[in-house]
C-alpha cells in the first residue's frame, strides 16, 4: 500500500513538472488576422508608425514588416507587439515573408488552411513539430524554432539540438540572463524579430549571437536527461537530493523538500534502484496520462452543466491507475 502511495505521489509530481499553462491574452489576433487587419493588403499604407512601438527593443524587426507589407497595425492606431502569435499566424507571416506560394482559398476551408499547406510544402515544418494540430493554439518558443531552423536549412536531432541552432545562427536571444524558456510563449514583437533574421541568415549575413544564450543552449545540448529528455541537474541540488533518482533542472528545490502528508518508508531513489516498473517508461507514460486525464477533467469542469456522463469518466480514470497499479505488482 505505502508503495503505491509512493507511485501515485511520484507520477504527480511528474505530471506538475510538465503540465504548461498559457495565459491568454485580452485581445485576440484571429480576427484581425481573418479579417485583414492584422496582415496587410494592398489599400493599406505600408510603413506606417505606430504608437506603441516608438522605443519598443523590437521597433526596427517590426518597422522592417510593416514597410514590407506582411503584417499591419490595428486601426485605432495601436501594434500591440506584446500580443500573442498562434501557430497559424506565424506560419502565415513566415509564408508571407519568404514569398512562398500559397493556394486559393475556399469557402469552407479556414483562413489560415492555405498558408499552413504552404509551410508544409516549403519544409517550414513537420508534424512532429506541434503536439497537436490545433493552429489556433499560441506559439511556443520552441515551436518557432522548430520553424526558424527548418527555414534556413536546418535540422537538429532533438529539441536542444534546435535551440543550439537556433541561438548559435543569432535566430534566438534568451529571454533575460540567457534563459531560453522553450515553453514561453511567442509574442508579435518576439516572431517579426525572429522572421528579420532569417531574411537575414538567408541573404548570407552573419548575425550578433546571445552568448549567455548560446552557453545554456550548449550545456542542455550536452546535458544527462531523464526519460523523457528533461535535463538532470547536478549542482545547486536541494537539501534532500539523496532521496530522488535525480533531480531536475526546471523544478524549484523547494519542491523536491516540501514534506509529504502521508509517512513513507520508501524514497523514490530506493524504489529507482529496487522496483521494475518504477523505471519503465511505458508503465509510467500510462500513469502520467490517466493522472493527466482525472485531473484535466475535474479541475476543468463546468459545474453548471455536470452530470453523470462526467462523474462517469472521471471515475473510469480514477479506476484505471489502481486497476493497471495492481495488475504491474501481480505479474
Amino acid at each position: 500500500m505505502k508503495k503505491k502511495l509512493v507511485v501515485t505521489g511520484a507520477v504527480i509530481s511528474l505530471l506538475a513538472t510538465t503540465l504548461q499553462i498559457h495565459a491568454e491574452t485580452p485581445t485576440s489576433l484571429h480576427t484581425n488576422l481573418e479579417s485583414n487587419q492584422m496582415i496587410s493588403n494592398a489599400n493599406e499604407k505600408k510603413g506606417e508608425s505606430f504608437k506603441d512601438i516608438q522605443g519598443h527593443w523590437a521597433a526596427t524587426s517590426i518597422q522592417t514588416a510593416l514597410n514590407k507589407g506582411i503584417v499591419s497595425g490595428y486601426p485605432n492606431g495601436m501594434f500591440y507587439p506584446e500580443n500573442k502569435v498562434t501557430r497559424a499566424e506565424f506560419l502565415k507571416l513566415m509564408v508571407s515573408s519568404l514569398g512562398h506560394k500559397v493556394g486559393t482559398p475556399t469557402t469552407k476551408a479556414q483562413w489560415y488552411d492555405d498558408y499552413v499547406k504552404s509551410a508544409k510544402v516549403n519544409n517550414l515544418y513537420v508534424e512532429t513539430d506541434f503536439p497537436s494540430s490545433d493552429w489556433t493554439k499560441p506559439m511556443t518558443r520552441m515551436e518557432m524554432v522548430y520553424v526558424a531552423a527548418r527555414a534556413i536549412g536546418q535540422v537538429g536531432e532533438d529539441n536542444y539540438d534546435f535551440l543550439y541552432i537556433a541561438v548559435k545562427n543569432g535566430l534566438l536571444s534568451g529571454t533575460g540572463n540567457g534563459r531560453l524558456d522553450p515553453e514561453g510563449t511567442t509574442t508579435r514583437a518576439q516572431a517579426l524579430t525572429v522572421i528579420d533574421r532569417i531574411e537575414k541568415v538567408r541573404s548570407g549575413e552573419t548575425l550578433k549571437v546571445d552568448l549567455a544564450a548560446l552557453n545554456n543552449a550548449e550545456k542542455a545540448k550536452n546535458a544527462d536527461r531523464d526519460p523523457w529528455g528533461r535535463i538532470i541537474r547536478t549542482t545547486n541540488l536541494p537539501r534532500n537530493a539523496k532521496d530522488f533518482p535525480y533531480v531536475l533542472e526546471d523544478c524549484l528545490n523547494e519542491m523536491y523538500e516540501m514534506k509529504p502528508n502521508i509517512i513513507v518508508d520508501t524514497t523514490s531513489a530506493q524504489l529507482a534502484k529496487s522496483d521494475e516498473y518504477f523505471n519503465y517508461k511505458p508503465i509510467m507514460d500510462q500513469w502520467r496520462q490517466t493522472t493527466e486525464n482525472y485531473y484535466n477533467l475535474m479541475l476543468n469542469v463546468d459545474y453548471r452543466t455536470i452530470d453523470e456522463e462526467w462523474a462517469n469518466e472521471l471515475f473510469s480514470y480514477h479506476n484505471q491507475g489502481f486497476i493497471s497499479c495492481r495488475a504491474f505488482y501481480a505479474d
